[in-house]
């Protein structure tokens, strides 16, 4: 329990940090100029009032005890505007990445040190004559949270209450599940149901399909036995009209013949 207790609190360190390099224009952290890529713009009061000169990339290992290049820097005003420091590019540079690496990087168990380098690292801005004052309110609000995490995870109450967590977020997740059951299961049973009462109904129509189908099929047959006895044939009756027509035939021409003789 007490791993994943830890864990979490990582995850949440790292957001808190990841929050705080997303805002680094906030942080003075480095960002990208609209201008020139200059790093120099994300911490300069003037923005692109200042004409800088072409930002050098900095040495491989730069330390910080070395003497820096007085022939490059930028000239940013004190404050009052009436008097310039130079302010050596390449170590504002160095200076500002480190404090990100550290920041995007530093071991939440390890963050003593990681804060007491940054801060080193702000001393020596300020000491460039950088405002560093909301980049160490941020930076100090990401430590503090770091270190009530630690001073949290070293009270004897924190396994219990990290157990006490779990536990209840594994019974909401347990009764989340059975209510999902018991809603599906009442859904399938009122659809089986349904689908029973159907299947009934329809086994019903199919009986009385089929008798009525046994039915039609006695009346076809006793109407087939009944034309299969008809009595005479429809050949005798055929030939019955025949021998009838003949016989009116006859019958007229005799008629005829005794009506012409009676006349004569």
């Amino acid at each position: 329990m007490g791993d994943e207790g830890a864990k979490e609190d990582d995850s949440i360190v790292e957001k808190s940090k990841d929050e705080a390099i997303t805002e680094s224009p906030s942080l003075g952290f480095p960002v990208e100029s609209k201008s020139n890529n200059d790093p120099e713009d994300a911490l300069s009061p003037y923005g692109d009032e200042v004409d800088y000169e072409p930002t050098p990339s900095p040495p491989e290992a730069l330390d910080m005890d070395v003497p820096l290049d007085e022939n490059v820097g930028v000239h940013l005003d004190s404050g009052t505007g009436d008097s310039q420091s130079e302010i050596p590019i390449v170590a504002k540079s160095f200076l500002i990445d480190r404090i990100m690496d550290i920041m995007k990087t530093f071991n939440r168990r390890k963050f003593r040190s990681a804060r007491e380098e940054v801060s080193k690292y702000c001393q020596c801005l300020s000491s460039l004559g950088i405002d560093t004052s909301e980049l160490e309110r941020r930076v100090k609000h990401i430590f503090d949270h770091v270190e009530a995490i630690e001073e949290l995870e070293s009270s004897s109450n924190f396994i219990p209450v990290v157990r006490l967590v779990n536990a209840d977020e594994n019974l909401v997740l347990r009764k989340r599940k059975l209510a999902s059951y018991i809603s599906t299961k009442s859904s399938l049973l009122q659809a089986t149901e349904s689908v029973s009462l159907e299947l009934q109904q329809t086994r019903g129509k199919i009986r009385e399909l089929e008798e009525s189908i046994l039915h039609l099929t006695l009346r076809l047959k006793v109407a087939d036995d009944s034309l299969k006895k008809l009595t005479p044939t429809e050949e005798e009756l055929q030939k019955d009209v025949v021998d009838a027509e003949k016989e009116y035939a006859a019958a007229i021409e005799g008629c005829n013949d005794s009506k012409e003789s009676t006349s004569l």
